[in-house]
């Protein structure tokens, strides 16, 4: 089987790099998200509608979304990038947007716009796929109403043989590849960027490797945003109880004044 032969960092084939995935990174936002794929860290931040004249450029009946994607200067293993947003980042950030706007219900947000501002603290491989991915964490995690989750993979064809989440090694050595966005519960993909020349079979294979792979995201993303709602739900019941003036019994009661008690 193709999928345990070893790559060159152990992983198998169809196997991602360590994940981890931290909501609620930026205190200052509605919603926030702080994504890890190994050597690639992204920082997504969702702000509430807005309907300023600055952001709403064109009368709306429905909703709208800006992304704002940049590289930190210190990103990448080359020299260090520019301030200036380059032509790059228009791309990802319209690729993003494309991504993410099938989920959202745009129609609850009349003549507003909904900023998304994504930060690549650090490149290695795989920085679409992990900016839709963090950005769509941080629309729900900002209580933005969506149809679902939107996870999002990478895969490269190296020779013979096709690489989920390829590093930043291995996308630079490859022949082809191939970024899709998805969501899971709606069996619906919201974006496909292909780059190289793939043969039928190869390109359908390709697919269904980064829809397996959406899929194990999606139970990551959605693990990730259950956690934070625990929280945040302990931090209201400590604060409420505080507020009373003392810990609350599972009835809601303060101790000492349930039926019996002294």
């Amino acid at each position: 089987d193709g999928a345990t032969l070893l790559r060159r960092d152990g992983r198998c084939l169809d196997q991602f790099r360590s994940v981890y995935l931290s909501v609620g990174s930026v205190s200052t936002a509605a919603g926030s998200a702080f994504l890890e794929l190994d050597g690639t860290k992204v920082l997504c931040a969702v702000h509430e509608p807005s309907a300023s004249s600055a952001d709403l450029r064109e009368y709306s009946a429905t909703g709208a979304m800006r992304c704002d994607l940049k590289f930190a200067p210190f990103c990448g293993p080359g020299p260090r990038r520019e301030v200036r947003h380059g032509d790059d980042e228009k791309d990802l950030s319209r690729m993003v947007e494309q991504a993410l706007s099938r989920s959202v219900r745009f129609e609850l947000y009349p003549k507003s716009v909904i900023n998304v501002h994504v930060l690549v603290l650090q490149a290695r491989g795989s920085v679409l796929a992990a900016a839709i991915t963090c950005a769509s964490v941080a629309l729900v995690h900002a209580g933005i109403e969506c149809v679902d989750l939107v996870a999002a993979c990478e895969a490269a064809r190296a020779g013979e043989h096709l690489l989920l989440d390829p590093s930043g090694e291995e996308f630079a050595a490859s022949d082809s590849r191939m970024t899709l966005a998805y969501m899971p519960n709606a069996d619906q993909v919201t974006h496909v960027t292909q780059a190289g020349r793939l043969q039928g079979a190869q390109s359908t294979d390709m697919i269904d490797m980064c829809v397996g792979g959406c899929r194990t995201l999606f139970q990551i993303m959605r693990k990730g945003l259950l956690g934070e709602m625990a929280r945040a739900v302990e931090e209201v019941a400590a604060a409420a109880a505080a507020a009373e003036g003392g810990p609350m019994d599972v009835e809601g009661e303060e101790e000492g004044d349930r039926p019996g008690d002294p």
